[in-house]
């Protein structure tokens, strides 16, 4: 399939993330809808893994889904964030760690980009990090009551791997550019 491809099947699965995005903020912030905004994650979390399946599987890669689907899960990432703010108010450090690292690779994408003419794509550093992230946003979420220390060890992990990405996409993008010197 043509990268110039826009209209897939795996780039309508990514769209479809960002728009249950701001019903689950919605139905989190009222007790009573909670179950709501729990039900449009998984339908969120099963649609991110199905898209990327179904464009390897079905070679429906596409330059604009390899932007589209890293930045719904950016996304995503940030409204659970701001979710558990009112449970878990120490959740705003991982929100500034996670805004940083994302500034960073952000940035050498871009300029990536404009210096080859193509996506990136994520590397094994970035994916750890954002795996180990959102298993723990999921668990915050269905969770709303753990005990304190539990939440800041599951922060350190997620604020350690993510400025371990930031650096290692850092090395990475120095190297490809030595290499096409």
């Amino acid at each position: 399939m043509s990268d110039k491809k826009i209209f897939t099947l795996p780039n309508a699965l990514s769209a479809l993330r960002l728009i249950l995005l701001p019903p689950i903020l919605k139905f989190y912030r009222n007790p009573a809808t909670r179950t709501w905004a729990a039900v449009l994650l998984v339908i969120s979390c099963l649609s991110d893994a199905i898209d990327g399946w179904v464009a390897r599987r079905f070679n429906a890669i596409s330059e604009l889904g390899k932007a589209l689907d890293p930045f719904a899960d950016k996304l995503t990432q940030v409204v659970l964030l701001l979710c558990l703010m009112t449970p878990y108010p120490q959740t705003i450090v991982l929100l500034a760690v996670t805004f940083l690292r994302e500034l960073v690779v952000g940035a050498l994408n871009l300029r990536y980009y404009r210096r080859y003419g193509k996506v990136a794509g994520a590397k094994w550093a970035g994916k750890l990090s954002a795996v180990v992230l959102d298993v723990t946003l999921v668990v915050l979420f269905f969770f709303s009551r753990l005990p304190e220390k539990a939440v800041w060890w599951l922060i350190l992990l997620c604020s350690g791997l993510s400025l371990f990405a930031a650096v290692w996409y850092c090395v990475y993008f120095r190297r490809v550019d030595r290499e096409q010197e």
